[in-house]
Order: C-alpha cells, then structure tokens, then sequence
C-alpha cells in the first residue's frame, strides 16, 4: 500500500538518474494495519486486502526505470549477485506473504516503553 501512495517520486528519481535499490516488500495488503487487525483486534480484518493486479516492474519501465520481480530466497540471492544499474534508478519486487509481520512496533494506546519487537 505504501509504495503505491509515494510511487510518483520515481518520476524524480529518473529524471536525476539516481542510482537507487527500492526493495519492495510486496505483501499484496495494507501491511501494518492486517498486522494490528491481527494482533490486536482479534483478526477482524477490514479493509486491509487491496486486490490490485498492478505490476510495479512494468510501472518501474513506464517511468524510465529498471525492475525484477522475485518470489523466493534464491532468486533474491541471485538478484543480489547479479546486481542493479548503476546509473538509474532499480525496483526490486520481493513477493511475501499478506501476513509476514514487521517489527518493532508500539501496540494500540501504548508509548516506546511497550515496544514490541517479536
């Protein structure tokens, strides 16, 4: 969902040829509102699961830019060792699971002392 909010700045990124890695952790959802529906409103989830089909590598080359999309440890081993563009901006698309959780993070009403980190 991020990502899709904030996509536009690649348009700046290209017309600077800056040399970025995006690593897109794409979970298909409104990540960290599934994971508080999950972890602390009982799994009621509302409004979490987007359902778009967009392809951010062909979103990536309509802007200019370069993009792999990959969906396991291997093929994101051999992305990395293979390398990105040095002169361009590069959206690497890491396929995940909609309920991989994030962490650390601070639950409903609480402050820094209540962090969570697993």
């Amino acid at each position: 969902g991020s990502f899709g909010m904030n996509l536009n700045e690649l348009a700046t990124a290209v017309s600077q040829r800056l040399p970025i890695l995006i690593v897109l952790f794409n979970n298909g959802v409104l990540g960290m509102v599934r994971q508080w529906q999950n972890m602390f409103y009982g799994e009621r989830y509302s409004s979490t699961t987007l359902n778009r089909q967009t392809d951010f590598v062909r979103l990536a080359e309509a802007f200019g830019a370069g993009g792999l999309t990959v969906s396991s440890i291997t093929e994101l081993n051999d992305a990395l060792e293979k390398g990105f563009p040095a002169d361009s901006p590069f959206i690497l698309n890491c396929k995940i699971d909609m309920d991989e959780k994030v962490f650390p993070m601070i639950p409903p009403g609480g402050s820094v002392k209540d962090i969570r980190v697993g």
